[in-house]
């Protein structure tokens, strides 16, 4: 039908100032028929005067004015216009006023009658015009055959099969479709079969865009199919409910199957803005897809109001608890249950107030969703409850499934465009997406417009493969998802809710919140998170599986104590993956944490104190986060216990930062932090992979076990192609370290082999403490601080070690540094500025079961160095105060176990006992040539090769000591180290 003209109702002066039957003194225009009918001029309005018997148009005498519809017989055209009413007893007069700009040509039309507050009349009277004048009354029908007028105060009545029936058919012949027009129902029944119920239809709907009121009453419908699956289409109460259309207070008992696309039990469709309003849907509703218990698919925004699930739905594709599918508008849910208030009898008899009914959501493809299985708009959804309770046996149970991807506890698939909100939802119904996108509220989640989730609660099992999350499997916010609380509402929750199985399980991308997060989230309060979390395979953690361009901050989630994160790969206690982003905690309020004050762990906060265990093997287990690339961490503290088989951190498992990133203010406080069969492993980080940022205060409390590479801090650190110059400082290690090969109290292993271009990478550790024992297993090198520092240009300064440090087999082995420095190989004899070991401290025994491996106080084997440096790359400034206790072959050392080719080594000295070796230098290559000067060694405590003795009485004379620097670099103190001299600047040198 095209529309011609279209206008609205004059305004209330202007019908004031037209009395009827005036005419100005320029009105020239009149022409009358037989009929009585009258075309005259009025300002700037044609007037088409006419007589209606009111047994024909029973206008309400309140009406003055109408809005009049003519459809042409000729071409069905729509005119529209508006008239004024004037009322008699028997008859009405209308008068039409045309616009100048507009016309009626000859041809019989449709009239159809709306009031001002939009109901229409419920008659069609059909007309022949002539010269634009009522020419004669055809005849008249009315649109519904049902008691009532259609209007609000006098609904049109359906109480039977066969009222109904005529309600369809009404609807078939009125051209608005109800548009206007009130409905109620006042009894139960059964909707009515179709004529061509033979192919197996038993109700043909219509669409509709009036206002039904089911007060209270149940309709049963039934469908079964036809065979063309065209006409299997748009199937429900209705066919389409059209713009402005409501449907209220009804029950419908369905039972559909064989329908195609756009299935539901209230209608098949929507179009424009639809609401439902106390609704109850109860039986099974199947079709193919776009499939729904209320709304197959929705083309605008739909409101749903206090409506009850009690159905199974099932289809391939979108399928929803409310609606299949919604694109182009908003989704508006308020009390969405499958709780239905209890009878009478129910209540009697003991049963609660509200009955959990059972109902299901089965995408055998993709795409389901408790509320819907895709939108493609807005959503403002609140007190939406779906309930299913569970136990350990019964949780391989489908409610809520997608056979393939997309399943969410409200929405499969969410592509969010517009102003969202989702609050007060308690999603408890098992969640199950067999391939990949898996979420408590949404699948996965495009997010574009502004977007919370408040107040809400997770409390059921959710399965996927890829991408599962206890709020959203995989979501790309844009920044603009807040999560949060309502106000005087509680917080969000994830976890076990009145004891039921709750847990959430995928193959990969598996997170307490989010399995999968691109873009920051808002947090405005915390989240509280107790669920176990598993990666059947990889990238799993207690807040967010994979992290990407994201800043998390901690102090908003709350993980449970008892929380275990599982997986194989990448497993961490907050974030299993994070990539390009920022995790931060609340540790110190903020501060620095200062780790050269050597604090007292009572005085820090925990950020996790969960678990995080392997499921088979474990490679990047960390206890905040498994893998991290270039990621910043910082104020960070855990105390749960961490297990894995490679890259093994209390902290994080693997950090990688080759464009940017740090680590500092972190502290590690684990019940335990094992690693017992893999490589890799450290109180902090497992392996960090360097060439950007920097890292510093840092300190592990943590008992640590591990296999080579294992550290208090780091198990290793290797720098990377290109890595400019690395400074580590502020560290201190306080449980002990026991591992195999390469172990350390801070640092297990550095390597750096750009041997190319080395003078332009330092790679410094500075300002490190230990103060508990380190052992090594194997073949090795360890160290008090590091076991083997294997890169040119080795600085490692004001360091001390107050642990035994000890191995079993052949190792080199020192107080600060097992092994410092890298061999040239080949046929080089050295490096220059290779090394320089400065400023540092042992007062920890030093010791091997294994007669061949090399002791130092401070080394137990120094690379090559420089040839005569008198300021740097050398071992320098440094005391040993430990003793040195086992028999080796080769001569321990009280600074330096072993010196290579052109090594050197000045103002040292060595107080403690050496019983096997010498007071500075243990031995050196034959042939090999090394400097010393101004180094010194206790009588009695060590042979004094390549050394001054000085005896106990000069320890406390400045003269004793030719060459030191008491202005700058040495101190003599009576007070502290026996009185012998002390570091200006090596905090670490003392306990307290």
């Amino acid at each position: 039908m095209k529309s011609i003209s279209q206008f609205l109702f004059l305004s209330a002066m202007v019908i004031m100032t037209m009395t009827f039957g005036a005419c100005s003194d320029d009105d020239s225009l009149f022409k009358e028929n037989t009929l009585g009918s009258q075309l005259t001029e009025r300002g700037e309005y044609r007037v088409s005067r006419f007589q209606l018997q009111r047994n024909i148009v029973d206008i309400p005498t309140s009406e003055d004015g109408v809005s009049i519809s003519m459809v042409s017989h000729t071409d069905n055209s729509e005119l529209l216009f508006d008239a004024l009413v004037e009322h008699s007893d028997d008859h009405l007069w209308i008068e039409l006023l045309i616009p100048r700009a507009s016309s009626i040509p000859d041809s019989d039309y449709d009239l159809t009658f709306t009031l001002k507050d939009g109901s229409r009349l419920g008659v069609r009277l059909q007309a022949t015009f002539r010269d634009e004048m009522l020419y004669s009354i055809i005849g008249k029908t009315r649109l519904y055959k049902l008691d009532g007028r259609g209007t609000l105060e006098k609904p049109y009545l359906i109480g039977s099969t066969d009222d109904f029936l005529n309600f369809r058919i009404g609807l078939d012949q009125d051209s608005l479709r109800g548009a206007g027009m009130y409905f109620k129902q006042t009894a139960d029944f059964t909707a009515p079969e179709a004529s061509d119920a033979i192919d197996g239809r038993l109700y043909t709907p219509a669409q509709f865009a009036g206002s039904y009121n089911g007060a209270n009453h149940s309709i049963t419908m039934q469908y079964s199919g036809s065979s063309s699956s065209e006409r299997d289409n748009n199937i429900g109460l209705f066919a389409t409910l059209l713009e402005g259309s409501v449907v209220r207070n009804l029950t419908v008992n369905a039972s559909i199957r064989g329908g195609n696309s756009c299935v539901g039990a209230i209608a098949g469709a929507t179009k424009g803005t639809v609401a439902l309003d106390s609704i109850a849907v109860k039986g099974y509703v199947l079709g193919k897809d776009h499939v729904a218990a209320f709304i197959g698919q929705a083309d605008g925004n739909l409101i749903a109001n206090n409506c009850f699930l009690a159905a199974s739905v099932s289809a391939t594709d979108y399928v929803g608890g409310l609606v299949g599918s919604l694109e182009n508008g908003t989704l508006t849910t308020k009390m969405f249950t499958n709780l239905l208030p209890a009878t009478p009898e129910e209540i009697k008899a003991g049963g609660d107030h509200l009955k959990m009914h059972d109902f299901t959501v089965i995408a055998e493809g993709s795409h389901a969703g408790g509320v819907a299985g895709y939108v493609n708009g807005g959503c403002s959804m609140s007190g939406v409850l779906l309930q299913h309770t569970i136990d350990g046996e019964t949780k391989e149970v489908k409610v809520i499934y997608a056979g393939n991807n997309y399943a969410g506890g409200l929405i499969g698939e969410a592509i969010i465009n517009q102003t969202s909100m989702v609050t007060s939802i308690h999603s408890l119904a098992p969640i199950t997406a067999n391939k990949n996108y898996s979420g408590g509220l949404i699948g996965k989640a495009s997010i574009s417009a502004d977007m919370s989730i408040l107040s809400s609660t997770i409390g059921t099992q959710i399965l996927g493969g890829s991408y599962v999350g206890g709020f959203i499997g995989h979501a790309t916010t844009g920044g603009m998802l807040t999560i949060g609380k309502a106000s005087n509402s509680s917080q969000n929750f994830i976890g076990e809710v009145r004891n039921a199985y709750a847990a959430i399980t995928g193959k990969t991308d598996v997170g307490g919140l989010f399995g999968y997060i691109e873009g920051d989230i808002k947090p405005t309060s915390a989240t509280s998170i107790n669920i176990d979390v598993t990666a059947t395979d990889s990238i799993s953690g207690g807040v967010i599986g994979t992290q990407h361009n994201n800043t998390l901050e901690c102090k908003y989630f709350s993980l449970d104590n008892d929380m275990t994160i599982y997986g194989n790969k990448k497993v961490g206690g907050y974030v299993g993956y994070a990539n390009h982003s920022t995790i931060h905690g609340d540790l110190n309020d903020g501060k620095s944490i200062n780790a050269k004050s050597h604090p007292a762990f009572k005085s820090f906060t925990t950020t996790f104190a969960g678990k995080v265990k392997p499921k088979n093997s474990g490679y990047a287990m960390g206890g905040i986060v498994g893998y991290a690339y270039d990621t910043y961490l910082s104020a960070l503290c855990v105390t749960g216990s961490v297990e894995g088989s490679e890259g093994v951190g209390g902290i994080v498992g693997v950090l990688e930062n080759p464009t940017r990133g740090y680590i500092y203010d972190c502290v590690a406080n684990l019940a335990s932090l094992k690693n017992v069969s893999g490589d890799y492993t450290g109180g902090i980080c497992g392996l960090y992979y360097f060439s950007s940022g920097s890292q510093s205060d840092l300190i592990n409390y943590t008992d640590v076990t591990g296999q080579n590479y294992t550290g208090g801090i780091f198990g290793a650190i290797k720098l990377l192609e290109g890595a400019p110059s690395m400074d580590l400082n502020s560290i201190f290690n306080e449980g002990s370290i026991t591992g195999t090969e390469q172990v350390g109290g801070c640092i297990g292993y550095i390597e750096h082999n750009n041997t190319e271009d080395y003078r332009k990478n330092d790679v410094k550790v500075s300002y490190a403490g230990n103060f508990s024992a380190v052992e090594s297993s194997g073949v090795g090198n360890v160290g008090g601080i590091i076991g083997h520092g294997n890169t040119p240009r080795m600085i490692v300064m004001h360091c001390a070690n107050h642990g035994n440090i000890s191995s079993k087999q052949e190792s080199k082995v020192g107080g600060i540094i097992g092994r410092i420095g890298h061999d040239a190989e080949g046929a080089s004899f050295y490096i220059g500025e290779n090394i320089e070991l400065a400023y540092c401290c042992n007062r920890g025994e030093i010791s091997s079961e294994s007669s061949a491996s090399n002791i130092g106080g401070i080394a137990g084997y120094q690379e090559e160095g420089h040839e005569f440096d008198e300021q740097h790359w050398m071992t320098h400034d440094c005391y040993n105060a430990g003793t040195l206790t086992s028999d080796q072959t080769d001569d321990n050392g009280g600074i330096l176990g072993f010196i290579d080719h052109y090594g050197e080594i000045c103002q040292c000295i060595n107080i403690g006992e050496v019983k096997y070796g010498n007071g500075i230098v243990g031995t050196h290559p034959a042939g090999g040539i090394f400097y010393y000067h101004n180094v010194y060694t206790l009588k009695d405590k060590g042979k004094d090769w390549r050394a001054d003795v000085f005896s106990d009485a000069d320890k406390a004379k400045e003269s004793t000591f030719e060459g030191f620097d008491f202005s700058n670099v040495w101190q003599i103190n009576d007070s502290r180290n026996d009185g012998f001299p002390s570091l200006r600047d090596c905090p670490f040198q003392f306990k307290n």
